[in-house]
């Protein structure tokens, strides 16, 4: 399914902050999601509300990163291609 514009600009954002070193560049060591707690999300800024799905993750620095289900996916994709599973596995 093709991106929406807001989800392509998501998705330049993700790119920038990996290589910035900002977001993390490598599958996530933990991942744990549940009800958000209006913190804001490692790659819009926008709180993350108790009405949303928010994903937690702990990189390989042990640093916490919170997203929304939308904007987790998004890094995700955006992640380089050695970082993610072989042709065949799930992210």
């Amino acid at each position: 399914m093709p991106l929406t514009q807001d989800e392509r600009a998501l998705y330049a954002r993700a790119l920038e902050r990996i290589r910035a070193g900002e977001l993390p560049d490598e599958l996530p060591k933990s991942v744990w999601a549940g009800m958000g707690g209006g913190e804001p999300c490692a790659l819009c800024g926008r709180d993350v509300g108790s009405n949303d799905v928010e994903y937690e993750i702990l990189d390989s620095a042990d640093r916490v990163f919170l997203f929304h289900l939308r904007c987790h996916a998004i890094w995700q994709l955006a992640l380089p291609p050695e970082a993610k599973p072989a042709s065949g596995g799930r992210l």
